[in-house]
Parts: structure tokens; sequence; C-alpha cells
């Protein structure tokens, strides 16, 4: 049986009463076929995400690939393994990504800080 879409803004309730706050950094991490249909879909999610947060938000998002076979880049390389709200969320205007294989996705106040260079995987050992 199918379910009704949930709205952005019973959405955002239910982000408010699981505890997320205006003004802070929420990383999402989301497979979006385990929650129900959403008003717009992934981009909706999206939306409903930043205006729970507010306009002093950040949100972030991995958007790494597992892709080890081909150079990373920032601006056209898909973050493969990390599901749709990921993927579309990291191509959307305004959003910063890392320049880095083991890549985050960020918009908001914090962003710049968040997708500043930081090590791989592979720089760690």
């Amino acid at each position: 049986m199918l379910h009704p879409a949930i709205s952005r803004n019973q959405l955002g309730k239910q982000l408010r009463d699981l505890g997320v706050e205006p003004g802070r950094v929420l990383l999402v991490h989301i497979s979006f076929s385990k929650i129900r249909p959403v008003e717009d879909g992934p981009p909706g999610l999206i939306a409903a995400l930043r205006l729970t947060l507010g306009p002093q938000r950040t949100l972030v998002m991995p958007s790494m690939t597992e892709d080890g076979n081909h150079p990373f880049d920032s601006k056209t390389t898909p973050c493969i393994g990390m599901g749709i709200v990921s993927d579309i969320f990291w191509r959307l205007p305004g959003v910063l990504r890392s320049d880095n294989p083991s890549a985050f996705a960020a918009i908001g106040e914090q962003a710049v800080r968040i997708t500043a260079p930081h090590p791989g995987i592979h720089d760690m050992a």
C-alpha cells in the first residue's frame, strides 16, 4: 500500500521533534528508499532539512566516491554509493564540496570550513 507523501512542514516538525535545532551544523546520511514518500522527492527532503535548520544553518552530507579507478573531480565526479539525496545535494547551487575522494558537501555558515582541504583515507597512512 502506498503512503501519501509527507509534506515539508510535517517533515520539519518531525526533525524538530528529533532535536534538530536552527543554527546548528547537521550532518545527514540517508537512504531515501527507507523513508516514506516526501513531497517533491529528494529535493523536497533537502529543502525541508534546510528550512528546519534556518538561515544560520549548515547542512552537510557525505559526497565521497567509491570509484578509485578514475581521478576525482569535485565538480563532476558522482558520489557513488552515497545515495540519491547526497548526489543531488552536492550539485545544488551554493553547495560547496571538498576536493578529495573522501569528500563532504556543505551549504551554510560553516560550509567553507567543513569543505576545506582535509586528508583522505590514503593520506593518513
